[in-house]
């Protein structure tokens, strides 16, 4: 009885530790979020007048205090969730799996500011001798960041999971 207890009490500072390791990753996330902020939307502008092939001008400036709150949530989870992949993996292997999110995430964005400015371009009724001015403003840069890091997350999730289900069946199989 007293090693079930010793067992229930060491399970509770587990569960405590990776809340805490959790709720640091989300912090983490949320910093990078807003250090990174100004950057992101550099490379979203430069995105789009480099693949727009002339046909797109950003007009405008872009002021901005605070970007959305889905963009800082969802580099925040997305930091949970990295965690979450890297915790039984070495250092090694972390930095690895690191690399291989910003990867992903550079690739998702650039692929999504892509398509944001062909689809605007399409829609656009009344361009100027074929170029489409497009205001700073209206471009969401928290949502096409926002759903690059999530994406570039979950594909590592999606990952681990189908390696763990090769391990499962491979030891079933034995």
């Amino acid at each position: 009885m007293n090693n079930r207890f010793l067992e229930e009490k060491m399970s509770v500072k587990r569960k405590l530790s990776i809340t805490f390791f959790l709720f640091l990753f989300f912090i983490l996330g949320v910093s990078i979020a807003f250090l990174c902020d100004s950057m992101i939307i550099d490379m979203i502008n430069e995105i789009l007048v480099f693949f727009g092939g002339g046909k797109i001008q950003l007009t405008g400036k872009y002021f901005h205090f605070l970007n959305t709150e889905f963009y800082y949530l969802s580099f925040g989870i997305s930091s949970m969730l990295f965690y979450y992949v890297i915790f039984p993996v070495s250092k090694r292997g972390s930095s690895k799996k690191l690399g291989i999110v910003v990867l992903l995430f550079t690739f998702t964005m650039i692929i999504q500011t892509i398509l944001y400015g062909y689809l605007e371009y399409m829609s656009c009724t009344m361009c100027d001798d074929g170029v489409l001015f497009l205001k700073r403003s209206s471009i969401s840069y928290g949502s096409i960041a926002g759903v690059s890091i999530m994406l570039s997350v979950t594909i590592l999730i999606f990952d681990k999971w189908i390696k763990k289900s090769k391990k499962i069946r491979s030891a079933l199989k034995e």
